[in-house]
């Protein structure tokens, strides 16, 4: 018989409770431990399956699949004394990374399956965090821990992974529930909990208690009311921060005054009130800790969403310039996203105002919708990214999902499950921290192919490379570097290292489409050596027949990189962003008729709320783009169903000519409640024609072209 089975978690071995019609078949697999995390050299000894049973034999089987591909299976016999039996997983170590360890028991007629996830990876303590250091941080919320075990399990694989930061969360409400009547025991007890494990607290601060409100409080937005934080006084939120800050002294060094201040989800209030209230809180933790560094509200993101604040930007920033001394952003979002606005926007705005003072990125992550191997690199990246751009420390968002299943790993931030099962990020994030802590940045070496930042750290140098564009359909080039090293080795995105051949003071250094790292001993000179110039890559061409549609779609929108999010890569507005094809995808197909181009698109979206007016934030929308002999038109094509996107154009009117290239872009906008537009899926971002060089072509068969003459 296939017996059922349902997940339980029991002396830190995590298995299958079996339920059948006699439930004598009882399997759980695990390390021994609630955080199933082991080195590579304790994965045979810790690693087995307790198995029970009424039988007397039977067979086991566990294959070991490496999130990042590869597996190796090995098979047990099973003895039952006592109606128990205890086997070894494995026959031998596993490489660092991501496993999931699947075994198949059989005990006469009953069959058990199942899974349990794990991590292979160094142990690591936080690092002594000495001045100058730069931080490797994560944010954990321990208020929505049920347990004191609990939350110091999650405190506890922080430390594992290495981490020296932490962000949490500290309530003024439940701190001063009355006016004086200050309970210290919740921060105490978590400040405690992090100084056990080594680590340094960087508390948020917020959530005003009712009796603190301001009583003359005007809404930003009047008909969202009240929501995040409340707008306090300032008198009581100046004096209680001067009586927290005096309190924990130096065991607290970093204070953020409220999260994402510039989101209205997080505080209904305008920017110059909350300019005010964060410069009175400020001066009242420099009265009682006058070490301790300040640091904003942590700003979501740059760019404006369907939740930003009115004209936040520059002015929460410049307003409060005077009274902090870390500047918090958090760019959730794609790595290549997160450079981009790095550098040519909290950079800039610093250097435009001659503010000079750190930033430090304290909530940033992706989910893992793009993969766990890409989410663990966008670690990696964003990391030592921010390192290189003088950036002080960097947290990743977060310790612990909410969510519990890995079968929804797609939807998750966090570096392990809501059970403590982890994602790849997280031995990538003991990778990271390893091979890179107690190590000073040198310089970025220009390089056409990968982004390369150069570290020293003892007697080596570390050069960090990954693709400037991973997700190109071309693999990414190896990249020749000159070195004077005695010996190299290439170390992967997980920690696994292999030796590197040094051929006449040259070596080859090739990540992949991920991340990699070059060790080099003994080096003092890294240079690296050009590759040829790539011919220059043609547009996405769509070949447009004469008469009827062709039966297979000629464009196919469907794909993450394809998706622009307005939603901001924000965990508080995930309900908003994209969750694959299911939600907004389309199909295009294209056919000519003499002097008429006809588009047709079928597409697919969860909520259908359909714009009657050429609006895209109205409503579902969908436009395209021409651009031909320097002339641009840019149209919207009606549906009468929100599925069904159908329009004939006349060529001569979009100033088509033979011989001359037509590009093409289109848009489609998403708007589920019928009030924003929350993103839009295309070929490109720009549907100005100022930028068209990623926008697709159109070619019209020769035969249509001879009939065009």
């Amino acid at each position: 018989m296939k017996c059922k089975s349902m997940k339980f978690l029991v002396w830190g071995y995590v298995g299958l409770a079996v339920l059948s019609a006699r439930a004598s078949l009882d399997v759980a697999v695990g390390a021994g431990d609630a955080l199933p995390v082991v080195t590579p050299s304790e994965t045979v000894a810790r690693l087995k399956a307790e198995i029970s049973s009424d039988a007397a034999a039977g067979q086991i089987s566990f294959t070991a699949r490496n999130i990042l591909g590869g597996e190796t299976t090995t098979r047990r016999t099973l003895t039952f004394k006592d109606g128990r039996s205890s086997v070894p997983v494995l026959d031998a170590p596993l490489a660092k990374g991501a496993y999931d360890i699947v075994w198949v028991c059989t005990v006469g007629a009953e069959v058990s399956t199942g899974a349990v996830r794990i991590a292979v990876c160094d142990s690591l303590e936080p690092s002594q965090g000495l001045d100058g250091e730069f931080l490797f941080g994560t944010h954990a919320h321990l208020q929505c821990c049920k347990s004191l075990q609990e939350e110091e399990l999650e405190v506890r694989a922080a430390a594992r992974a290495g981490f020296k930061v932490m962000r949490i969360d500290l309530a003024w409400r439940e701190m001063e529930p009355s006016p004086g009547a200050i309970d210290w025991s919740i921060g105490e007890r978590r400040v405690a909990l992090l100084e056990k494990y080594g680590i340094l607290p960087q508390v948020l601060v917020g959530l005003a208690p009712n009796w603190a409100v301001k009583k003359d409080w005007i809404y930003e937005r009047p008909e969202r009311g009240p929501c995040g934080n409340k707008l306090p006084e300032p008198g009581p939120w100046r004096d209680f921060l001067r009586k927290m800050a005096a309190h924990f002294g130096a065991r607290i060094p970093f204070y953020e005054l409220y999260n994402e201040p510039d989101l209205i989800g997080f505080g209904n209030f305008s920017v110059e009130d909350y300019v005010a209230s964060f410069n009175a809180g400020a001066q009242g933790i420099r009265v009682g800790c006058p070490s301790a560094r300040i640091l904003t509200g942590g700003i979501a993101c740059w760019r404006k969403t369907i939740d930003t604040k009115k004209d936040f930007l520059p002015r929460g920033v410049l307003g409060t310039a005077e009274n902090f001394d870390i500047l918090a952003i958090h760019e959730h979002g794609t790595a290549k996203g997160f450079f981009r606005t790095l550098d040519e926007n909290w950079l800039s705005l610093l250097k435009k105002h001659s503010i000079e003072k750190p930033i430090w990125p304290n909530e940033t992550s992706v989910d893992a919708r793009c993969g766990e191997a890409v989410q663990a690199a966008c670690y990696m990246k964003k990391a030592l990214f921010s390192w290189s751009r003088g950036c002080c420390a960097h947290n990743w968002y977060k310790v612990r999902d909410s969510r519990r299943d890995l079968a929804e790993t797609r939807l998750f931030y966090g570096l392990l499950s809501r059970d403590f099962e982890p994602l790849a990020a997280y031995p990538a994030v003991a990778e990271t921290v390893s091979l890179y802590r107690d190590a000073h940045f040198v310089r970025e070496l220009p390089n056409e192919d990968m982004e390369l930042l150069l570290f020293s750290k003892s007697n080596r140098l570390v050069l960090a490379g990954w693709p400037h564009n991973p997700g190109s359909a071309l693999k990414p080039r190896p990249v020749k570097i000159r070195t004077d090293a005695a010996d190299a080795f290439f170390v992967d995105l997980m920690g696994n290292s292999r030796p590197l051949q040094i051929a006449n003071g040259v070596v080859v250094f090739d990540v992949g489409r991920f991340i990699g790292s070059l060790v080099l001993i003994g080096a003092s000179t890294v240079e690296a050596i050009a590759n040829p110039p790539l011919p220059q890559q043609p547009p996405v061409r769509i070949a447009v027949p004469a008469g009827d549609f062709p039966s297979s779609p000629q464009l196919v929108l469907d794909k993450p990189e394809q998706y622009t999010s307005h939603a901001g890569f924000n965990p508080a507005t995930e309900h908003l962003m994209w969750e694959g094809p299911s939600d907004l995808s389309a199909k295009y197909w294209f056919k000519r008729d003499g002097d008429m181009l006809t588009i047709r698109a079928e597409v697919t979206d969860d909520a259908i709320r359909f714009s009657t007016t050429p609006v895209p934030h109205a409503g579902d929308a969908l436009t395209v783009a021409f651009s031909t002999g320097g002339r641009f038109s840019r149209e919207w094509i009606k549906s009468v169903d929100g599925r069904i996107y159908e329009r004939a154009f006349s060529l001569a009117a979009l100033g088509v000519v033979p011989g001359v290239p037509v590009r093409f872009n289109t848009q489609i906008w998403d708007n589920d409640d019928g009030r924003t537009a929350e993103g839009f899926i295309g070929i490109s971002g720009d549907m100005s024609g100022k930028d068209i060089g990623g926008w697709a072509e159109i070619q019209f068969e020769e035969n249509d072209r001879k009939e065009n003459k």
